[in-house]
């Protein structure tokens, strides 16, 4: 704890705040050439005006004399909670050599407005009006900070007057770059805030798969708390506006006064089931209990309340509730709890971070990448150091596992060893005789292709496959010519060796891993051929009744010749088709085949001299 507050003390003391000072000097001039290898902070050469009434014009503001402006020598511009309007008023110099094009920056996405006057020495006014109470198409670059552009002719001097105003905190962050500056700051930033976010996204995820798999509060607390807190920070990054709403700057404005109080009391609630204040702590659980309540009424409230009021309560009170809960966590420690010192270590940091954003909320501390992104860097932080109180969690769980498998282990792990054994030699008995039957099932047992029961297995999936994949599927329907008759004149045993032959052919064309032939009845034969175009199927129909033609098969004194008529059908399966679709397409296409004269091929006219490529786009079943 008095760690804790001499490091808040060091930050307050060290810290970089506005040094205002009643200004009767005249305004520095600004030559663009400090900024040409870089961004360069603006805010030692701004003066400052304050407007309590936020009536004043720029003209009214332009004649208002030297002393009322103060000059900042160092620090960022920072006047914390304040509703008046500030005038910040800089004059820039074009150097002779340098870009005429640049860019003045506020990186800081929520100020409610923002307007830059541009006023040049012959009278020429530009001016530009944002803020992210406005849609986030009038900001001049789309970009979550605010960035103007200026250009300057040759040697031209201007004046530049900005005016800001709020309801939140004002800061005001002034640079100056080249777009090719602003572009390697916004790649630096933009990396920066997807290493925060993308590791306490990580652990979001990671404490979500625990907090689903064993099934305990305190993950889905700590899930709950990453979730409202990343939520929140998403918001006071100005990516809600830009991204999500750009037309309703309302409701970014609602969404952010509503998540930082939910993300108090999502801290509130995890704490209180991490340690445990139920049972070792009642008196101060029912504390916690209540400053958890006022953070949710806070945050129903702040659907009703002035949006100043809750920005604010919400700082303050996340400037306390750290030191409270520090100070709860190290009496409890004391009193021998074990799990506040891991509390103390993995909390620390998003406790820490809060607290550092919060006094920075209220001008108390100076701009820089500590006090900007604090929460993240404590968020991230926490999350790494309580993955070490969840390893001792885990250790002690599997350390009293052990010590329970231990009291077993001996008197049965004869009896595990025997009976395993026995059942791997059982179990690999039984694979071995499912494989065998499950083969034989399958197959023709003459001509040795697969047969209908394969087909009817596999024929759907290659279906479902290629129309997930978006590939052609064609089929062959093989019928062999005057079978009937051959059988008749020289008998079954010349038709079964007909048969054989044929299925050795159309084996041979099936080459591919992916090809499959099958018997699928009588003399009739299928051949599927997966990513394949009904062009390429129709060539290989082809070849294939070529060499069947070719067949010359000894028969006793005779020799068998053969023709087969073959139907082929393609097409990139669609979800309103059946399976079946394709194999009636080929089917229709064998008998037209038959009826042409037997011995060739049906398919669409030209498909044989198409190229045997697959084409760009999907097509209905049809008779190719």
């Amino acid at each position: 704890m008095t760690g804790l507050l001499l490091l808040v003390a060091l930050l307050l003391a060290g810290a970089p705040r506005p040094s205002l000072a009643r200004g009767s000097e005249a305004i520095e001039t600004i030559e663009t050439a400090q900024a040409s290898q870089g961004t360069l902070d603006l805010a030692r050469w701004a003066q400052v005006f304050t407007d309590p009434g936020t009536q004043l014009t720029l003209d009214t503001v332009r004649t208002q004399p030297g002393g009322v402006w103060h000059a900042t020598r160092h620090g960022a511009l920072n006047f914390g909670y304040d509703s008046a309007a500030h005038w910040v008023r800089l004059r820039l110099h074009r150097t002779p050599h340098t870009s005429a094009d640049w860019l003045l920056g506020v990186p800081y996405p929520l100020l409610d407005e923002v307007q830059l006057h541009v006023a040049r020495a012959d009278g020429g006014l530009t001016r530009y009006t944002t803020g992210d109470r406005h849609p986030f198409t009038s900001r001049p670059l789309a970009d979550l900070a605010f960035w103007f552009p200026i250009h300057l002719q040759e040697d031209e001097t201007v004046e530049v007057y900005l005016r800001v105003q709020g309801q939140g905190s004002l800061q005001v962050p002034l640079l100056l770059a080249t777009p090719e500056a602003q572009a390697a700051w916004q790649k630096h930033d933009m990396a920066l805030q997807g290493l925060l976010a993308g590791t306490v996204l990580a652990m979001l995820l990671l404490y979500l798969v625990l907090a689903l798999t064993l099934r305990e509060r305190l993950y889905a607390y700590y899930v709950l708390h990453l979730a409202v807190f990343g939520a929140a920070q998403v918001a006071l990054s100005g990516m809600l506006l830009a991204y999500l709403w750009p037309t309703h700057p309302a409701w970014h404005h609602l969404a952010t006064v509503v998540l930082l109080p939910l993300a108090g009391a999502s801290m509130l609630l995890f704490s209180r089931c991490f340690l445990r204040t139920a049972e070792s702590a009642p008196r101060i659980d029912r504390l916690l209990q209540s400053l958890q309540w006022g953070f949710a009424a806070l945050a129903l409230g702040s659907l009703a309340l002035p949006y100043a009021w809750v920005a604010q309560l919400s700082s303050a009170a996340m400037v306390l509730t750290p030191l409270l809960l520090l100070a709860i966590t190290a009496r409890l420690w004391w009193r021998g709890v074990r799990e506040a010192r891991y509390f103390l270590a993995a909390v620390m940091g998003l406790l820490l971070g809060t607290l550092v954003v919060a006094l920075h909320a209220f001008g108390m501390l100076g701009t820089n990448t500590w006090t900007t992104h604090g929460a993240q860097w404590g968020a991230m932080l926490e999350a790494i150091l309580l993955g070490l109180a969840l390893a001792d969690r885990l250790r002690l769980m599997r350390d009293e596992q052990a010590r329970l498998q231990a009291r077993y282990a001996q008197e049965l792990e004869s009896q595990v060893q025997a009976r395993t054994h026995e059942l791997n030699d059982t179990l690999h008995r039984l694979t071995d005789a499912h494989t065998r039957l499950q083969a034989l099932a399958q197959q023709d047992p003459l001509t040795g292709l697969k047969n209908r029961a394969f087909l009817n297995e596999r024929l759907p999936a290659l279906w479902r496959q290629a129309q997930r994949d978006q590939h052609h599927l064609s089929v062959l329907m093989i019928d062999i010519d005057l079978f009937k008759h051959l059988n008749d004149r020289y008998g079954h045993a010349a038709g079964d060796e007909a048969l054989r032959q044929v299925g050795q052919v159309i084996a041979r064309h099936a080459r591919r891993p992916e090809d499959h032939a099958v018997r699928y009845g009588g003399e009739e034969f299928l051949v599927i051929l997966p990513q394949t175009h009904a062009a390429g199927a129709a060539h290989i129909a082809e070849a294939l009744r070529a060499d069947i033609e070719a067949l010359c098969i000894p028969f006793g004194q005779d020799t068998l010749r053969l023709t087969v008529s073959i139907g082929v059908a393609g097409t990139v399966p669609r979800g309103d088709l059946p399976v079946s679709a394709l194999v009636e397409a080929a089917d229709r296409l064998l008998y037209q085949a038959k009826r042409e004269g037997r011995n060739r091929c049906a398919v669409l006219p030209g498909a044989l001299s198409a190229p045997p490529v697959r084409p760009a786009a999907a097509s209905p079943v049809s008779a190719e």
